[in-house]
């Protein structure tokens, strides 16, 4: 796959020829002062997405016990502070 590099100036100002390369099949990335900051890609197509939900969907339902812990973990929390605080009064 070929790459093309687009400065932000060409971004702004030419956007058509990047999305000309993406359409062509070029690896894209924008570059600020000639580093490359950002990656741009064509979007998977929505079935690969729709499928992978449905796939999802499909795993069984798993519970592991943290909504149960972590809410006692933040009740010793608030009765912790609560100590704190009574001992500073």
């Amino acid at each position: 796959m070929a790459v093309k590099e687009f400065g932000i100036r060409e971004l702004r100002n030419d956007t058509n020829s990047l999305l000309d390369a993406l359409d062509s099949g070029h690896q894209v990335f924008i570059t600020r002062r000639g580093a490359r900051v950002a990656e741009l890609r064509v979007p998977e197509p929505v079935e690969e997405i729709e499928r992978l939900l449905a796939d999802a969907d499909r795993l069984p339902a798993v519970d592991t016990g943290m909504y149960d812990e972590l809410f006692e973990a933040k009740d010793d929390d608030v009765a912790a502070q609560s100590d704190r605080d009574a001992l500073w009064r």
